[in-house]
């Protein structure tokens, strides 16, 4: 935990058999450096019997027994994955397309969040992040509007594809009507109505689309280029909120008490207070953009994008 300012709420001592280079080098598991601190209600021969008993789970040894914190089993993406994300910074490209998509938010502590990306040769680009608890009409305007002049501003001559999340309060729709002014931004629709719908079954695509690309190291963003303007809070920093969300984000089995129906797979990172806004709106763009750039979303008019804007006016 942190405090405002940044810095770390508690003192941490961290205490472990594996040394500094060991770790870093990945061979924590193996590190003899150590040994003189194993304390004396412990002996050497016990613990080569644990890591013995142990076997493959070098995971389960290092976290048990060695004091090193490790990946937890139910999280979606791998540690490894998440920092060669943050770690793959390119230039701004110049698109043809950039898929803006939107979760609002459903009031509570839950923040609404938008995520823009492009793709450029099989990868996906972030281009832009922000995430703000909004309230109401005029909050929501603010944070969109202010994110789009962004993206309008580096990205000039392209079209702006939006899909906003389909709920009960019918924000996409709101979005929709705030957009319509934008000669070069078109709002997906579904079954007649602004936004798309989101579904249990359609989660678990969100969620193994976005895997997909992490696990393909094929996810890059655009470092200090991030369109990121959120009005409402300038000190945000939403691609290290993002870095900690996806660490976070976990698939969680969750079994019937009765045994009469089969398990249900919830993907979430809200636990213990955490956020997941950024890593849902995050996987929607990339669930939706590749459906829009394989011409799979049968309510848009695609020979409209033929040409970029400023050709087609």
């Amino acid at each position: 935990m942190k405090r405002p300012d940044g810095k770390l709420l508690f003192r941490n001592i961290e205490v472990g058999l594996a040394c500094a280079a060991c770790i870093a080098a990945g061979k924590a598991d193996s590190c003899e450096h150590n040994q003189d601190e194993i304390p004396p209600w412990k002996s050497r021969e016990k613990f080569d019997m644990v890591k013995a008993l142990y076997g493959d789970r070098k995971d389960l040894l290092m976290r048990e027994s060695m004091g090193i914190v490790t990946e937890d089993q139910s999280s979606l993406f791998r540690a490894a994955w998440v920092n060669d994300f943050i770690d793959f910074v390119v230039a701004p490209p110049d698109p043809h397309f950039v898929l803006v998509a939107c979760d609002p938010n459903g009031g509570g502590d839950s923040h609404m969040a938008i995520v823009s990306v492009t793709f450029v040769q099989g990868s996906m680009v972030v281009l832009g992040l922000d995430s703000h608890p909004v309230r109401g009409h005029d909050e929501i305007e603010i944070v969109l509007m202010a994110h789009m002049a962004g993206l309008q501003k580096l990205f000039n001559d392209c079209w702006f594809i939006f899909v906003g999340e389909s709920n009960l309060g019918q924000e996409a729709d709101h979005m929709r009507h705030m957009l319509r002014h934008e000669s070069n931004v078109y709002a997906v629709t579904e079954g007649g109505l602004a936004g798309v719908r989101t579904t249990n079954k359609r989660k678990e695509l969100y969620s193994m689309e976005l895997c997909k690309f992490m696990s393909q190291q094929a996810m890059a963003h655009t470092g200090d280029k991030l369109v990121s303007t959120n009005p409402l809070n300038l000190t945000s920093k939403p691609l290290e909120d993002l870095k900690q969300q996806l660490m976070g984000f976990r698939k969680i089995i969750l079994h019937s008490k009765t045994g009469r129906s089969e398990a249900r797979v919830s993907y979430t990172g809200k636990s213990q207070g955490a956020q997941d806004d950024l890593v849902v709106t995050l996987s929607i763009a990339a669930y939706w953009g590749v459906q829009f750039m394989t011409q799979r979303i049968q309510s848009v008019p695609y020979d409209k994008f033929d040409e970029r804007p400023s050709m087609h006016h």
